[in-house]
């Protein structure tokens, strides 16, 4: 029986699924599901009772190249694995056009979900995964089914949504809105990108960002889901 003093993980996956991560978008599919028992299981050593492991999927390209530009499934519980293996299946590298792709509107859309807020115990992990620059926020939207209602205004305002900046839940005139529920004392994010602005305005302004860079424009040929799972283990702590 589950008590609010029970650990509730909430993973979200912001996945590059454009052309040029055929090297890596296989992988992704293979190892994703087990984590939920890798999860579990560094719990059950660390002696930190977890009742349930989240995971969801944003899986993003192009809104001027790409018909499917934005594909968002919902959060999966551990009782759910077929489910999310399902979704999986139909995610392939593909499409993408020119090299930035809509990543920080990806990103935005990960900072709005149905994180947990009920348990105590909760922690909440952004993991963006792409080996190319983000287009500017914004620059897509007179394109075809640009969720514009839902979106930040631009990067400084991405930064106040994050709520876990240096300097509080605000940057500059913008304010976090209240029905974001990514709290910034349980929540991490972890970049999977090259080592290049605006990823790196991450880790040097917000609190609990940490990066695995890669190399630019290569697939993430060189990222590795074991360290990858691994890195993501330790920030759950």
């Amino acid at each position: 029986m589950s008590t609010q003093m029970d650990y509730a993980i909430d993973v979200v996956f912001c996945i590059d699924a454009t052309g040029g991560m055929v090297p890596f978008i296989d992988s992704f599919r293979a190892a994703v599901p087990s984590l939920y028992g890798s999860i579990l299981d560094r719990f059950d050593e660390w002696g930190k009772p977890c009742d349930e492991v989240r995971i969801k999927i944003i899986a993003f390209r192009d809104y001027k190249y790409d018909k499917e530009p934005m594909t968002e499934s919902h959060f999966f519980n551990q009782n759910e694995v077929d489910e999310l293996e399902g979704f999986l299946e139909h995610l392939t590298a593909e499409g993408g056009g020119d090299e930035p792709e809509n990543a920080l509107e990806a990103l935005a859309l990960a900072i709005k979900s149905d994180w947990n807020t009920e348990s105590l115990r909760r922690r909440h992990v952004i993991v963006m995964i792409t080996d190319a620059a983000p287009l500017e926020l914004g620059e897509r939207k007179e394109c075809p089914g640009y969720p514009e209602a839902e979106m930040p205004e631009n990067f400084e305002e991405l930064l106040a949504w994050m709520g876990n900046s240096a300097s509080g839940f605000e940057s500059g005139n913008y304010k976090r809105p209240d029905d974001i529920r990514f709290i910034s004392r349980n929540s991490r994010l972890l970049l999977v990108t090259p080592d290049d602005q605006p990823w790196t305005v991450f880790t040097s302004d917000c609190l609990g960002a940490y990066m695995l860079p890669v190399e630019r424009g290569n697939g993430c040929a060189d990222a590795d889901m074991e360290n990858i799972n691994e890195m993501l283990l330790e920030l759950l702590r």
